[in-house]
């Protein structure tokens, strides 16, 4: 009589070909409205609700909760206002350890503020600025980091990389 136990090896087959499968592609999150998208291949990170304007998307860290990114865009209203006003904008009063570059078309700020370490890169693209801003709890910082670089490497702007926005 058969071992009903014994799975067939067919079964144990597909059982060992899924555990050694090569990690899933990147998931990818569109922002038809302003016409951006991120790529999140790390299963740690969760895409919470869109805002009900359309004008961004979020994600949070499942292990940290406090650890999230932040990708925006809105419409430069007064030509007047541009990047570097911009990015004064994102930076809190009491924002401690400052540290920011500026090109003629992009910023990227980096700031302590409470616990938290704060990561801010924008750009200006065709009269719309695009805006991702990354936190993290200060003790988890070096954790966090190669991972807000790695979707901040995925985020594009009209199908080009955002970081060659510059």
């Amino acid at each position: 009589m058969r071992n009903l136990f014994r799975p067939p090896l067919a079964v144990l087959m597909l059982c060992l070909s899924l555990a050694f499968a090569a990690p899933s592609a990147a998931r990818t999150y569109d922002n038809a409205r302003f016409g951006f998208s991120v790529e999140v291949n790390d299963p740690d990170w969760r895409k919470l609700p869109p805002p009900a304007n359309g004008d961004g998307m979020a994600f949070q860290s499942r292990s940290v909760p406090d650890a999230s990114i932040v990708f925006f865009a809105r419409n430069q209203i007064d030509e007047a206002v541009g990047i570097e006003q911009e990015a004064a904008d994102t930076l809190p009063d009491d924002a401690e350890s400052v540290s920011k570059t500026l090109t003629r078309r992009s910023f990227h700020i980096e700031y302590e503020h409470g616990d938290l370490h704060t990561e801010v890169r924008g750009f200006l693209v065709d009269g719309v600025f695009h805006t991702g801003l990354a936190c993290a709890p200060r003790k988890a910082l070096e954790r966090f980091r190669p991972r807000f670089r790695e979707i901040f490497n995925g985020w594009k702007i009209h199908g080009r990389p955002a970081g060659e926005m510059k």
